[in-house]
């Protein structure tokens, strides 16, 4: 499977601002994201209500919630996250919590290859979710 950053106008921007020797290695591989199915407050608000007391994300947000408290990063404490949570929490955060994501990553200051590679799967989930929301509408 070919690797795709699907970026926005704004983290094409932040893309940009790497040093130049890591953006050689992926600059074939961006494609810009143009679609814009975003959930409204009120989605989020109901999801994050619902999923917060999933059993199998619950344990996982209060656990990260106080490594995230005592200063611990976001990227590992994400990168911990169990499997079979994962997907519910996608679904709870939604595109506009994907984005966040995005961002949080490349404002972080600690972008390398692995990062990126993240960075894409992050995209391309966001992608095919705005993509499936676009023909659901």
């Amino acid at each position: 499977m070919r690797t795709v950053l699907y970026l926005r106008s704004n983290e094409k921007k932040m893309f940009d601002a790497l040093p130049s020797e890591l953006r050689q290695k992926w600059e074939s591989k961006i494609v810009e994201e143009t679609a814009d199915n975003f959930e409204t407050p009120e989605e989020l608000e109901v999801r994050v209500a619902r999923y917060s007391k999933n059993p199998t994300l619950a344990p996982f947000l209060e656990e990260a919630n106080g490594r995230l408290q005592k200063g611990e990063d976001l990227g590992s404490v994400l990168g911990s996250m169990p499997e079979k949570a994962l997907k519910v929490f996608i679904d709870a955060i939604g595109n506009s919590g994907i984005c966040a994501l995005i961002e949080i990553a490349f404002l972080s200051g600690k972008v390398d290859e692995a990062a990126l590679t993240g960075i894409a799967t992050l995209s391309d989930i966001r992608h095919r979710q705005m993509m499936h929301s676009s023909v659901l509408a």
